[in-house]
């Protein structure tokens, strides 16, 4: 049996090696073959979604990066890894730092692991972009369904703080706006 293993790591690093020298040829279609190839021995979806968006990315694919990057994101936000989900987002954010759906999406996230202070760097960011016209108020209401939806589903204490910064921001906001916000 350990000769099967050590067979078994050795085959998978040559395909790994090979995957490395198809991307840094740019070889896209083949690269992405040996990675799909290899994808079905990794145990993690959100984390084969995060490679092959790391791939993508490498290749100059900017825009299926993004997509696998926010894909991964979302299961590990669903396999409850937030961290790993932060990170994710945190990484689209750098690529999009206008992003309100991806601003939105983080703050309750924040709020979950108690990153206070990021929370509400967050929702001061995102009203910031609203009110230097970065997007409409269609938007912005988006942005504050998905935030108030994330901290709906938060303990009572986490909630409480969240809803009470949340409405400092709203201040700010034009009235049309918040009247619609269901917390």
């Amino acid at each position: 049996m350990k000769q099967e293993n050590k067979h078994t790591h050795g085959a998978s690093s040559i395909a790994w090696y090979k995957l490395a020298d198809l991307i840094s040829r740019k070889e896209r279609e083949k690269a992405l073959s040996i990675f799909h190839l290899i994808s079905h021995s990794l145990d993690n979806q959100a984390y084969s979604l995060q490679l092959e968006g790391d791939i993508l990315w490498a290749l100059d694919d900017i825009a299926g990066a993004k997509e696998r990057y926010k894909n991964s994101a979302f299961l590990y936000q669903k396999d409850k890894k937030i961290i790993d989900a932060i990170a994710m987002y945190e990484h689209l954010l750098s690529l999009d730092p206008d992003n309100n759906e991806i601003l939105a999406t983080l703050a309750p996230l924040y709020v979950s692991c108690e990153w206070y202070e990021q929370y509400e760097n967050t929702i001061a960011h995102l009203c910031g972009l609203f009110n230097r016209h970065k997007f409409d108020e269609t938007s912005l209401l988006y942005a504050l369904t998905i935030i108030t939806d994330g901290i709906n589903s938060l303990d009572l204490k986490k909630k409480s703080f969240a809803i009470e910064k949340l409405k400092g921001y709203l201040a700010n906001i034009p009235l049309s706006i918040t009247q619609k916000i269901i917390i």
